[in-house]
């Protein structure tokens, strides 16, 4: 019995002589030392949280001095080591976790480049992916939040600013209607991360054009030319030009036609409002012919009395396939069409 309480006693003895070395190499900036150290101790205690929790905030500790050093890649194989023996979502280390995160993330994104070289590229968007993940990780992390929005808000901004420039450059040749296309996909990958101020404005010059422009990319488009309104019925009669711009002969139908107002109320074509309204022009049903357009009158029977703001007007080929024109948000009666 004497024994086996001697034993014991040695074996605490050298547990806490190596946490005591441990601690002394720490105090003197020899972390790795120290970690293999603790790792000795925690194999003969694999269940120490205590310990565990030690391991990962000095890999943490590791982690910073080689952020300071720029030695970002090792930084980050710290930070991934000294996860291992602690759960991210440990109380004791999530916070610690997320900060870590936060200032590996901050310094990658202002070495990276966004518009840069393929690995500047990935250094940036490799950063950006960190402050995000310490966002959502923990709630307090203001840093991370104040980063990740100015982030947000410069991207979103450089994307608004492309989509003015193409917009602004399709004025000036306005036979370039990939201008206007390239524009929108800028405009939505602005507003998809951030809705900036100045967008909306942008949004409804652009649907302006697009409704009186035709954009070839599409096998069918729509041109609206005019917008006429009867407050008194509350008709909406639309003057288009239809373009097949496919390999293939068409049947263009009045009955294809589908008009949707802001609600997302559908209206058809309304042959009873075409006649009462006296409407001359009306879209024939038609066979055109691949790369040909025809012209005519749509008459829709909303009982809007005022102010009609419509969102789409959708068209439905033979093959069940449907095309939409997009409408600006504001009432039919403000639009100008250029």
């Amino acid at each position: 019995m004497k024994a086996k309480i001697l034993i014991y006693a040695v074996l605490a003895l050298l547990l806490f002589s190596c946490s005591d070395d441990a601690d002394m190499l720490i105090e003197k900036g020899d972390y790795e030392k120290a970690i293999i150290l603790l790792k000795e101790d925690l194999s003969k205690d694999y269940r120490n949280t205590g310990l565990r929790n030690k391991i990962t905030k000095l890999y943490f500790t590791s982690a910073v001095r080689n952020i300071e050093n720029n030695n970002l890649d090792e930084a980050e194989r710290n930070i991934e080591r000294g996860i291992i023996y602690s759960s991210e979502n440990n109380p004791e280390i999530k916070d610690e976790y997320a900060d870590i995160l936060v200032l590996l993330g901050s310094k990658l994104v202002k070495s990276g480049d966004r518009e840069g070289s393929v690995d500047l590229k990935k250094k940036y968007e490799k950063g950006v992916s960190l402050i995000k993940k310490a966002v959502g990780l923990s709630e307090n992390n203001e840093k991370g939040k104040t980063l990740l929005s100015s982030i947000q808000k410069e991207e979103a901004q450089r994307h608004l600013d492309l989509a003015q420039l193409d917009y602004n450059s399709w004025k000036a040749d306005r036979r370039n209607t990939s201008l206007l296309t390239e524009s929108w996909r800028n405009l939505t990958i602005s507003s998809e991360i951030l809705q900036l101020p100045y967008a909306d404005s942008l949004r409804t010059k652009l649907l302006e054009s697009f409704l009186s422009n035709n954009v070839t990319s599409n096998p069918y488009d729509i041109r609206i030319m005019e917008t006429f309104f009867n407050s008194e019925n509350g008709y909406i009669a639309l003057k288009i030009r239809f373009y097949n711009n496919s390999q293939r002969d068409i049947v263009v139908s009045r009955s294809h036609f589908t008009l949707f107002d802001s609600s997302g109320k559908s209206y058809k074509f309304d042959v009873v409002a075409s006649i009462k309204g006296n409407y001359k022009g009306l879209l024939e049903n038609f066979k055109i012919n691949p790369y040909r357009f025809s012209t005519g009158l749509l008459v829709f029977d909303t009982s809007i009395r005022k102010n009609p703001v419509m969102s789409k007007i959708v068209w439905q080929d033979d093959m069940g396939n449907t095309f939409e024109k997009l409408f600006p948000k504001k009432s039919l009666t403000e639009l100008v069409l250029e």
